[in-house]
């Protein structure tokens, strides 16, 4: 299970009691039970530490999961609403906040140097294929960040 799935199902407004219905489901499972943070958090912990992250498992809450619901017993905290909310801001909000900029300064980028060679007017095909080819172009993403 990824993280990102309990925020899921935490945070589904037409099904309130959803989380608390898949607890009982995931009992049978404890022990194959296997969790990975989300991507939004593990560049954090990368920036935070200025390092790399092994990898996105996270032993620690898998440990503590499979005790829960090997327990069998409810669990939901009084705060849910602040912590789906608190969650929300960080993978909806700040996330867009930060990549928002970069998309369109890297579209400007994209429109600026096709132009500079001719072309007034990007179809919305050649435009994807330009992208796809910049991203994988090591390079070209290298010099983008650093501009």
């Amino acid at each position: 299970m990824i993280d990102t799935l309990i925020y899921e199902l935490c945070s589904d407004r037409p099904l309130t009691n959803l989380w608390e219905s898949i607890q009982k489901k995931l009992y049978l499972f404890a022990n194959r039970l296997h969790f990975w943070f989300h991507s939004s958090e593990l560049l954090r912990q990368v920036i935070a530490h200025n390092a790399a992250i092994n990898g996105p498992d996270v032993s620690e809450t898998t440990e503590r999961f499979r005790d829960w619901f090997r327990s069998g017993n409810e669990y939901l905290p009084q705060t849910l609403k602040e912590i789906v909310e608190h969650l929300r801001q960080q993978r909806e909000v700040d996330t867009m906040d930060m990549v928002a900029p970069m998309a369109r300064k890297s579209g400007s980028m994209l429109v600026d140097s096709d132009q500079s060679v001719g072309i007034s007017r990007l179809s919305k095909v050649y435009l994807a294929g330009r992208v796809r080819d910049n991203l994988n172009d090591e390079h070209l993403v290298r010099w983008a960040i650093r501009a």
